[in-house]
């Protein structure tokens, strides 16, 4: 925040301050949602959670499977900085919803496997950052890999990272060549 803005809130009334903050919830959706956490507090986030799954949902079971759109959805999640379970959760249930998706259409293209491989390896590699929550999430992601679909040689991506998150070569440092590095996951 600029000292010129800052100066000019802290001059605000406390009435003109909330006609402020309640304007700027009603532009966006994302924005009302992130007010709320803060009101709220990080424990209670259940709604924003099923709302950001639902456009995942929506956008990877598109009559055109929207990989854009569901990227942009989790990372409109995750600019509301949620807490590391909430965050990895939502990048579980990413994978998840795009195995449920490879298991309704069957094979499908390079880009959306690649898509699912870069938010699953983005997810194992905060896992090994955060060894308390690996046994939270061991039992999705082997339900992950047993339901992947073979196509472009997935499974075996998805297996090969699961056992170095477990045997602890899994490098925080290396170079996905999915869509993960790009955006900053």
């Amino acid at each position: 925040m600029t000292s010129d803005l800052k100066d000019r809130v802290s001059h605000l009334s406390w009435e003109q301050l909330c006609f402020i903050v309640l304007d700027f919830a009603k532009m966006k959706k994302e924005n009302a949602e992130w007010l709320d956490m803060k009101l709220k507090g990080r424990g209670d986030f259940q709604a924003t959670i099923a709302y950001y799954k639902k456009k995942i949902r929506e956008a990877l079971f598109s009559e055109r499977i929207n990989l854009r759109g569901a990227r942009q959805a989790f990372l409109d999640f995750k600019k509301l900085k949620p807490e590391l379970p909430l965050l990895l959760d939502m990048m579980v249930s990413y994978v998840e919803i795009g195995i449920e998706v490879e298991n309704e259409y069957g094979d499908l293209y390079e880009a959306f496997y690649s898509s699912m491989e870069s938010m699953y390896i983005s997810a194992l590699k905060l896992l090994k950052t955060n060894p308390p929550f690996i046994l939270q999430f061991k039992p999705r992601i082997e339900k992950i890999i047993s339901r992947s679909a073979e196509g472009w040689g997935h499974r075996d991506t998805l297996q090969d990272y699961y056992e170095m998150l477990l045997d602890g070569t899994l490098d925080e440092e290396e170079s996905d060549e999915g869509e993960g590095e790009k955006d900053g996951i």
